[in-house]
């Protein structure tokens, strides 16, 4: 399945906590609220509810769900996503504003259009929707339509991480850690413990990488690692999971588990990890 960033396998979870919205068309035939709270449990009974609330109640926060939903297929709609999130941005939503947007950006399902992806963002950010201020973070990162401006980037991730979006606080790390000026390995570290504590998988491994060497003014404490390597492998991430194995294979944190080890090299390998099926399989 492709995905656009890797936030926005995200988007589904974090719109599924949403509250409805305060004003909606409920047609006789059934009750849009109840539907509405089916459809934002994630269970696959949720999509035929999104599509009801959407298409004959006008619902926004379900279109923008449908939307959403039909870009996590595992053969994605890309057209028909464009059309429910469209639905819902036009609708009010925010967060299907922002998503659509930046289908636009990428030209998936829909014409390309970046400078209407850009103002999409800037519109959900100023109105405090997190998703907004993340894609407009990346595009300055990027110069995706705008120029490169990294500060201005780092604010908007800033921003979003403030509004709970884990993976905003991560990429706030990323560009904090590659660029001294914007604090280096020292802030990084601080971002990274947000993202890693709100639920981002990714934050908790550089978190880790962090603690295994020391940097960043961390104590450097192997066991330590190992624990924020293995929370980022029980959440699905590769690199969390060969970490983890590479430390139990060199008895790093831990006794030397060899068994322990194949075990989360597989893992990795099963998830994409190329280094690590490279080792099981040399």
């Amino acid at each position: 399945m492709r995905t656009l960033f890797p936030l926005l396998l995200l988007s589904l979870t974090l719109l599924a906590c949403g509250s409805a919205p305060t004003e909606v068309i409920t047609p006789p035939q059934f009750d849009l609220a109840a539907v509405t709270r089916v459809c934002q449990t994630g269970t696959s009974t949720g999509l035929a509810s999104c599509r009801i609330a959407c298409e004959q109640g006008n619902d926004a926060v379900s279109c923008a769900l449908l939307g959403l939903k039909l870009m996590q297929e595992e053969e994605p709609s890309e057209e028909a996503a464009a059309s429910a999130l469209k639905r819902g941005c036009n609708g009010g939503s925010q967060k299907g504003c922002a998503v659509y947007g930046l289908l636009q950006l990428n030209g998936l399902g829909v014409d390309q259009n970046v400078e209407a992806a850009l103002e999409a963002f800037e519109t959900a950010c100023d109105a405090n929707e997190p998703m907004g201020c993340h894609f407009f973070g990346k595009a300055a990162e990027n110069g995706d339509g705008i120029d490169k401006d990294f500060m201005r980037a780092l604010g908007l991730y800033d921003k979003a991480c403030k509004m709970a979006l884990p993976e905003a606080c991560f990429d706030q790390g990323m560009l904090a850690y590659h660029n001294a000026e914007l604090g280096g390995a020292a802030s990084a570290l601080k971002h990274f413990a947000s993202a890693c504590d709100g639920g981002a998988p990714r934050g908790c491994t550089a978190l880790g990488n962090l603690t295994l060497s020391g940097e960043g003014g961390a104590t450097a404490d192997a066991k330590q690692a190992l624990t924020l390597f293995r929370k980022a492998c029980e959440a699905g991430e590769a690199q969390g999971c060969y970490a983890a194995g590479y430390l139990c294979a060199k008895g790093q944190g831990v006794e030397v588990d060899n068994e322990d080890a194949e075990r989360l090299l597989q893992k990795a390998c099963d998830l994409g990890h190329a280094k690590a099926c490279a080792v099981l399989n040399p």
